[in-house]
């Protein structure tokens, strides 16, 4: 098995759960890489917005 932040190892897994029609619990970890992956793309965002003005 793959990385867990592996992108095909993410695809790979999300169509296993669709296939199954049932949710993947959610963990105090992927909220913790949920909350990461937001803050990474609002810093993003304010980078090129900054950047505009």
């Amino acid at each position: 098995m793959g990385d867990l932040n592996d992108v095909d190892t993410l695809a790979a897994n999300n169509d296993l759960v669709r296939e199954l029609k049932q949710r993947r619990p959610i963990d105090e970890a992927g909220v913790n890489d949920a909350i990461d992956w937001i803050e990474r793309i609002v810093l993003a965002i304010a980078h090129v917005l900054d950047d505009e003005w």
